[in-house]
């Protein structure tokens, strides 16, 4: 996570704690991807929506409760990973899991990441709106919210 933080940006603040920033009490469930040595090159997981930024937006569209969406978050992908395929990987599973459990997957991303950004776009995500994070003694951040593709139009 550090790497990434360096390269791209995200974390946009380093976590105090990055252990459990990783390991949120929100969280439903979480993957990782291994390289061919066995090492961790990625990270994303899934939270309750109550309580998280993205759930604003979705739920202004949609009218529909927090009970009904999973947030996909903290996708870290190792810098030299990225492109191999890996965070795809990491946000199917995430998605999968989303719909076997009835809920739809949202997410949110800071308006300072333009990959991050061009990633879900490309995916097919629709973007709902935008959320602000605010973060004890830290600069506000922005962010745009998507919702996995298929929400949109749904009452």
């Amino acid at each position: 996570m550090r790497r990434t933080h360096v390269d791209t940006g995200y974390p946009v603040y380093w976590p105090s704690d990055p252990e459990g920033f990783l390991l949120s009490s929100a969280e439903h469930a979480s993957w990782v991807v291994l390289d061919d040595d066995g090492h961790v090159i990625g990270h994303a997981a899934l939270h309750d929506a109550k309580g998280d930024p993205a759930f604003g937006p979705a739920h202004e569209l949609t009218g529909l409760p927090a009970e009904t969406f999973l947030v996909v978050a903290r996708l870290v992908i190792d810098p030299d990973a990225q492109g191999t395929g890996a965070g795809t990987a990491l946000l199917d599973a995430a998605v999968h899991h989303a719909l076997a459990a009835g809920k739809h997957p949202i997410l949110d991303v800071v308006t300072t990441s333009p990959k991050a950004i061009a990633f879900y776009d490309a995916r097919g995500w629709t973007r709902l709106g935008e959320a602000v994070i605010e973060i004890d003694e830290l600069p506000d951040l922005t962010t745009i919210v998507f919702a996995a593709p298929g929400l949109v139009g749904h009452p």
